[in-house]
C-alpha cells in the first residue's frame, strides 16, 4: 500500500526527475513526494503527484532516470531544420547546387536555425518546469513562429516547382525578396523567442536572460557577416534577370557567380567571350573559366573565375554583352582597401 511521509530523515544530494512529466526536482525542498515499492518518489507538483497514485504501474520510477536536458532537445531542432533545407534543396536541384546555396546565405540560414533551436529548447524548459500552466498558448504561438521560420528557411527553394502549378507571380515574388523572405523569419524567430522568454522568466530568470541574450546576437550574425561581404547586383533589362554575386577576391581568383533566369530569349552565350572584368585605370581582364551550366535553355547558373587584379584597384566593373537585346549589362563594386 503507498503512502506520503514528509521523510524529514531522508536527505538526498542528487536531483530526482519526477516520472510523470520529466522534470528534474530537488529532493531536499520539494513538498510532493510519494513511498512506492520500498522507494521514495519525488514529484514537481501535486498534478504530477495525482497522476503517478492514480496509475502508479504505467509510470517507470526511476529516481535518477536520465533525461535530455531543454538544450539538447533545441540542438536537435537546429539540426532537423538544417538537414529539411539540405534534403529538400537537394531532391529539387542537386547536392552542388545546395552546396553553393549554403555558401552564399549561410548567415541567414545558421541564424535561422539557432533561433529555431532557441525557440524549442525554451519550450521544452518551459513545460517541464510548469507544463500545467498556460501550455496550450505557449504551444499554440511555438508552433505558429517555428513554422514561419522553417518556411522562411525553406520556401523560396520552392520556386523551381511552382511554375508547375501556375504560380508565377509567387516565383517572381520570392525570387526577387530572397533576402527579405529570410529576413523575415529572423523577425518572427526573435518575436517567438522572447514570447516563450517571457514565459521561462518567471521560472527561471538567469536562463532565460542567457537565451534571450544568445537570440539578439543570433539575429546580428547576418549583419556583421553581410559587413564583410559585396553585395549582390541585379539587372532585369530585357525581360532577362542577371543577378552577379562576388564570391572570392582573393589573391588566386577572382570569383563571381552569376544567375541568367527568362522565359523569352534563349541563353546560349559564351560566357567566356561576352564577359569582361575592368578597372578605373583601364586594365581589363577576360574570364579563364565559367564553372556552371553549358549554353541553352531559359535558366543558367555558374562561376565566372578572372585571374586576380595586382595591385587591386579601388573598383571593379563586371561587363557582360548581348545578353537578350541589351548589348551590356555592367555591374560594379567599391572594393576601397580590400
Amino acid at each position: 500500500m503507498t503512502s506520503c511521509h514528509s521523510h524529514a530523515h531522508d536527505k538526498p544530494t542528487a536531483a530526482a526527475v519526477d516520472p510523470v512529466c520529466g522534470m528534474s526536482v530537488d529532493p531536499a525542498t520539494t513538498a510532493y513526494r510519494l513511498d512506492h515499492a520500498g522507494a521514495t518518489v519525488y514529484f514537481c507538483s501535486q498534478q504530477c503527484r495525482d497522476t503517478f497514485v492514480a496509475e502508479p504501474g504505467r509510470l517507470t520510477v526511476t529516481a535518477r532516470r536520465p533525461v535530455v536536458p531543454a538544450a539538447g532537445i533545441g540542438l536537435l531542432g537546429s539540426l532537423a531544420l538544417l538537414t529539411i533545407f539540405f534534403a529538400l534543396l537537394t531532391a529539387l536541384s542537386g547536392w552542388e547546387f545546395t552546396l553553393d546555396q549554403f555558401r552564399e546565405f549561410w548567415p541567414y540560414l545558421m541564424a535561422l536555425a539557432t533561433g529555431f533551436g532557441i525557440q524549442v529548447g525554451l519550450f521544452m524548459a518551459v513545460h517541464r518546469a510548469a507544463h500545467a500552466t498556460h501550455a496550450g498558448k505557449v504551444v499554440a504561438v511555438t508552433g505558429s513562429t517555428s513554422g514561419i521560420a522553417m518556411i522562411s528557411c525553406c520556401a523560396h527553394y520552392l520556386i523551381t516547382l511552382l511554375p508547375a502549378l501556375g504560380a508565377a507571380g509567387l516565383v517572381t515574388f520570392v525570387s526577387d525578396y530572397q533576402i527579405e523572405v529570410f529576413w523575415f523569419g529572423l523577425a518572427a524567430n526573435l518575436a517567438g523567442i522572447v514570447y516563450i522568454g517571457r514565459q521561462f522568466l518567471a521560472l527561471r530568470r538567469v536562463g532565460a536572460a542567457l537565451a534571450l541574450v544568445l537570440a539578439v546576437a543570433v539575429i546580428a550574425v547576418p549583419w556583421g557577416a553581410l559587413a564583410q561581404a559585396l553585395p549582390p547586383q541585379v539587372n532585369k533589362d530585357g525581360q532577362v534577370t542577371v543577378k552577379v554575386t562576388p564570391l572570392a577576391l582573393d589573391q588566386g581568383a577572382w570569383k563571381f557567380q552569376v544567375v541568367f533566369d527568362t522565359h523569352v530569349v534563349p541563353l546560349d552565350q559564351d560566357l567566356l567571350a561576352v564577359a569582361a572584368l575592368a578597372a578605373p585605370d583601364g586594365r581589363e581582364e577576360k574570364p579563364v573559366a565559367w564553372e556552371g551550366d553549358p549554353p541553352g535553355g531559359h535558366h543558367r547558373k555558374g562561376v565566372l573565375v578572372f585571374r586576380a587584379m595586382s595591385p587591386a584597384p579601388q573598383s571593379v566593373l563586371l561587363k557582360i554583352r548581348d545578353v537578350g537585346p541589351i548589348p551590356v549589362r555592367s555591374f560594379s563594386w567599391s572594393l576601397g582597401s580590400r
